[in-house]
């Protein structure tokens, strides 16, 4: 029986994908007047947007590929995606940090930035990097904008980041650098199944997901 939401071993790490584009998209209504004024704008939460576009594969293989994508495109379906590119700190490719308790040390009152804490001594977070926060058991996925060094006992001053931390983001809860994910679902209709050539490959299989609002 599939489980919800599909992990990363029980989904993305199966696809055979040739191109991921992460967006994070920031939905903005306007109410324009019928004398063509903008009588108010209203925006809500920024969403992550992830791209998968598949590679070739054998007949086989690609049936195997559309059978987990078509376990996706249910409205109730969850799992969990990370990128592919960027997967760790710059500073880090090996991913050293990943067998550290990094925690959250402190946010921001406006949410808009965080200090990490049980960093190596001197870490560098780079901008650009991704991490993500748990909270409770969804991952909030995030992207460093302004570049951090840790001290000596391995805290972090605060820097900035996007999205804007939920809510429900506080001091103490367990940050990923190394693999860091969202929880996302299915954009209705976004999936592709691709087609079958004439050397027996499918190609053209592709989805887009969506993170979940948290």
């Amino acid at each position: 029986m599939i489980i919800y939401p599909l992990s990363l071993a029980d989904f993305m790490d199966l696809l055979n994908v040739r191109e991921q584009i992460i967006t994070l998209e920031t939905p903005v209504s306007q109410a324009v007047t019928s004398a063509g004024a903008v009588a108010g704008v209203s925006s809500v939460a920024p969403r992550w947007s992830v791209v998968f576009k598949m590679a070739p594969v054998s007949q086989a293989g690609g049936s195997e590929i559309i059978a987990r994508m078509r376990a996706i495109a249910p409205a109730h379906a969850r799992f969990l995606v990370a990128p592919i590119y960027n997967s760790r700190p710059k500073s880090d490719p090996g991913g050293t940090v990943s067998g550290s308790s990094v925690t959250v040390s402190s946010t921001g009152a406006e949410k808009v930035t965080l200090a990490l804490a049980g960093l190596p001594a001197a870490y560098d977070l780079s901008v650009g990097d991704y991490m993500s926060v748990t909270v409770g058991t969804v991952p909030h996925f995030h992207q460093i904008v302004e570049a951090a060094t840790a001290n000596g006992s391995g805290v972090t001053p605060e820097f900035s980041i996007v999205p804007p931390l939920s809510a429900s983001v506080v001091a103490g809860q367990a940050v990923t650098l190394v693999n860091p994910t969202m929880l996302a679902s299915a954009i209705p209709g976004s999936v592709r199944e691709g087609v079958l050539t004439m050397d027996q490959l499918m190609s053209g299989a592709s989805f887009t997901a969506r993170s979940e609002l948290s």
